[in-house]
């Protein structure tokens, strides 16, 4: 889809009755249905198994060039051990310099000179700008995730990445954001947005435990459980997006896999081998990583309980039921979502 006027996107969910009127809108529909086609593309799938994409290498180039301005802006001396103060500093960076990362990305592409003439890149640069975190409450969650994301949506939806890119998106794209914001959130100590304390999946992050499980569907080995091992989370962290960021918490990738399941999560040498592979598991090895203290099941116990069911499909069907309700339904989150010509809606 290509739009003949592109516009800034602004946000248009400003009162509850708004929120109700986009659940049952058809752009939200549309974004949910992205979020299960990614989840779908990545089927019991490791990230290794996927081939470089010259298709989604672009915004994994504009992602690590803002790695690289997170190694040009140090975080600055100052009391207060969390929001460091620096964050602002990368941040109006980002927003300086973000519309020309933009068209550079656009122009690898045949029909990005197209959308520079019409000036996408005006409409694109508002979700860029808005996928790193706040930077007068110097926070990040789940809404900045879904900024990101709305990205991605807007270039398949202007036919820049397409459907055939789907599993890339994840094992490339995704990935690489998730360790931009890990890499961000540790080096200037965002505070978490919206944090449900404890009873939340992570601090920060919702999607990559929505998309890692989904890579850990019908694994043979990993269980639910598998995230208490912290060798499987060493071992698996760079495969797997679950245990991932279970392994940083402690220090949708998995369904239908073969032999890991929900429990195997507690199997470190799973974590560890696979956290490279499986999002899912790269969330736990993560978790595990920062929150070292103190039992898994005390600091992370929704983490935990979901580690007792039995099957990772299950996992799976249980977080898009629980992203509904916890992100797209919420209004502290979707007031601060942009719309504009390629993500519409319009509550009047």
């Amino acid at each position: 889809m290509e739009s003949d006027s592109f516009q800034i996107p602004t946000k248009k969910i400003t009162t509850p009755s708004h929120l109700a009127i986009f659940q049952t809108s058809q752009i939200k529909q549309n974004i949910l249905g992205f979020f299960l086609a990614l989840q779908q593309a990545v089927y019991n799938s490791r990230r290794s198994e996927t081939p470089e994409n010259p298709n989604t290498t672009p915004v994994v180039d504009l992602l690590e060039k803002i790695s690289q301005w997170v190694d040009e802006i140090p975080p600055i001396t100052q009391p207060q051990r969390y929001g460091n103060k620096a964050f602002a500093i990368l941040q109006r960076r980002v927003e300086s310099e973000g519309k020309n990362l933009i068209i550079d990305l656009l122009r690898t592409k045949p029909i990005g000179q197209q959308l520079i003439d019409k000036h996408a890149e005006d409409e694109l640069n508002v979700y860029l700008c808005n996928s790193f975190g706040d930077p007068i409450r110097i926070d990040y969650g789940t809404g900045h995730e879904l900024n990101f994301m709305a990205l991605i949506l807007c270039l398949i939806s202007l036919n820049y990445l397409e459907t055939n890119d789907f599993k890339s998106i994840i094992h490339h794209i995704f990935w690489k954001y998730m360790r931009v914001m890990r890499k961000i959130q540790t080096t200037y100590k965002l505070e978490p947005a919206g944090s449900h304390g404890v009873w939340g999946l992570d601090d920060y992050h919702f999607l990559p435990f929505f998309f890692g499980a989904s890579e850990l569907c019908g694994h043979p080995r990993y269980t639910p459980n598998s995230i208490h091992d912290d060798s499987i989370l060493s071992r698996e962290s760079n495969e797997y997006l679950y245990f991932h960021c279970i392994e940083y918490i402690k220090t949708s990738e998995l369904c239908g896999h073969p032999r890991y399941t929900p429990n195997s999560i507690h199997d470190d040498s799973i974590l560890s081998r696979e956290s490279n592979e499986y999002l899912y598991f790269h969330c736990i090895e993560y978790i595990k990583q920062v929150k070292s203290s103190g039992h898994f099941g005390e600091h992370s116990p929704m983490l935990n309980d979901i580690s007792a069911v039995p099957n990772w499909e299950k996992v799976s069907t249980g977080l898009v039921k629980m992203y509904q309700n916890e992100v797209m339904n919420k209004f502290p989150v979707m007031k601060h979502f942009f719309f504009g010509s390629i993500i519409s809606f319009n509550p009047e």
